[in-house]
């Protein structure tokens, strides 16, 4: 299932799937929930992250990250930034299962708390996640899809 990333910047994006990555390595798949003892997630740096968004689209005009080091090593990600929403699968194999969703979630949440003594474009992006909150893992682009197939398209009676 895909998660929604409308509203959310991703630079802000990349740096929370970087800093609560738990991958340890392929003879360590039976702790998914240990954090990575090698990385310290608290260095993981924004500037970094914007840098490798600007290098990837200068380079094929795709966002999607292999192995990424925002600091404290290179830490498989392997997820596409490109589209409104993201495939976590691979991620979530790596990381545990869910955890791309989580991670999603709770900027959501912390962007909603942030926001909602600002007004003007910051205003709209609280109220835009708190919707988002609001609605689950429901995904907006595929429900008004659906509602337009099934409304009969109305004749102009003029």
């Amino acid at each position: 299932m895909k998660v929604l990333i409308v509203g959310l910047h991703k630079a802000d994006i990349l740096k929370n799937l970087y800093a609560n990555a738990t991958f340890l390595g392929p003879r360590w798949r039976f702790m998914p929930s240990m954090p990575a003892l090698s990385h310290n997630k608290h260095h993981a740096s924004i500037e970094i992250a914007q840098q490798l968004i600007q290098e990837q689209l200068s380079k094929n005009n795709r966002l999607y990250f292999d192995y990424v080091d925002l600091g404290d090593g290179p830490i498989p990600l392997k997820i596409d930034l490109s589209g409104h929403d993201i495939d976590p699968t691979q991620y979530d194999a790596m990381h545990g299962q869910d955890r791309a969703k989580e991670v999603i979630l709770g900027m959501r949440q912390t962007m909603v708390a942030m926001s909602e003594q600002k007004s003007g474009f910051e205003g709209f992006l609280g109220f835009l996640n708190q919707a988002m909150l609001e609605q689950g893992s429901k995904n907006f682009f595929e429900d008004d899809s659906e509602t337009l197939k099934k409304e009969p398209a109305k004749k102009n009676t003029r």
